[in-house]
């Protein structure tokens, strides 16, 4: 049985998604979603100046 991976990765995309939808509706957003559905290969997303703080060290969560 071959793998196939035209399809993408339904869960991979699933768990990614979720996580960076909650990422993204915080009080101070860490990143930006574009783009529609729940195919990662699909949307775009960028870090907000509160998630380059936090990957900087300067941020916090809360």
């Amino acid at each position: 049985m071959a793998l196939r991976f035209d399809l993408g990765d339904r869960i991979g995309d699933r768990v990614l998604h979720d996580a960076v939808e909650r990422m993204s509706l915080q009080d101070k957003p860490l990143v930006e979603v574009r783009g529609e559905g729940i195919e990662m290969r699909f949307r775009e997303v960028r870090l907000t100046q509160a998630g380059r703080d936090l990957v900087q060290g300067s941020g916090a969560l809360r």
